[in-house]
């Protein structure tokens, strides 16, 4: 048995992989789906400046200070996630 992990789309009730697969003609598998975030809902980066531009005016602060906090905090959460996963971060960037 071997594990891959295949990126696919999922069309009409059929699974499409994204790239080639070495696999027999009516070979059974088992399939896990992992969904992936939708990044057309996130936010754009001149909306994320603006956001960062109100929230430093608020605070009194530069808005590259605010942003670079808020940058380095999300890298800190997705440096745990990946290491709740067990995915190796050795080439990770710190956030600095």
């Amino acid at each position: 048995m071997s594990l891959q992990t295949i990126p696919a789309i999922y069309e009409s009730g059929v699974f499409k992989p994204l790239q080639p697969i070495k696999l027999h003609n009516h070979q059974k598998i088992r399939l896990i789906v992992e969904t992936e975030e939708d990044f057309s809902s996130f936010l754009t980066p001149e909306e994320i400046l603006s956001l960062a531009n109100k929230r430093a005016i608020k605070l009194r602060q530069n808005p590259r200070e605010v942003v670079v906090k808020q940058h380095q905090e999300l890298i800190k959460a997705l440096q745990a996630e990946a290491v709740s996963k067990g995915v190796e971060i050795d080439d990770y960037p710190d956030g600095d």
